[in-house]
């Protein structure tokens, strides 16, 4: 009776630390810079080259999309497709035109990149910054 009691406790203690995990996570996907982010490798991983390219913040758009076809398509080859985009954190200050968008993007083959995006407000739009 007592083991059962134990492992009630225990499945409740984890549940509860899953519930806080996936919270901590969808609140940073839910900010407006993160789901900025989320959209960009979405279009990426669905083959919108030019969606991709039209959220990035260049003065030269003219081969963008291009690039980033020839650059994803040879990730796809080698690890598949995007499985999974976890937003890890946010960095922005409230009024700041900077914001810094921590990211894990997982692949079918089961290999991961983490890095991070910076965005940058321009025109009263937010934008990918390739700096």
């Amino acid at each position: 009776m007592e083991t059962n009691s134990f492992m009630r406790k225990v499945l409740f203690v984890l549940l509860l630390l899953m519930t806080c995990a996936s919270t901590t996570w969808a609140q940073q996907e839910k900010t407006l810079h993160g789901e900025i982010v989320v959209k960009y490798f979405t279009f990426l991983k669905n083959g919108k080259y030019d969606e991709a390219a039209s959220m990035v913040s260049i003065r030269n758009q003219e081969g963008v999309a291009e690039l980033m076809r020839d650059y994803w398509g040879e990730e796809v080859k080698k690890r598949g497709n995007i499985v999974s985009i976890k937003i890890d954190k946010v960095e922005h200050s409230e009024g700041s035109k900077r914001a810094k968008v921590h990211y894990t993007v997982v692949f079918k083959n089961g290999s991961k990149d983490s890095d991070v995006v910076n965005l940058l407000k321009t025109q009263g739009k937010w934008m990918i910054s390739p700096v």
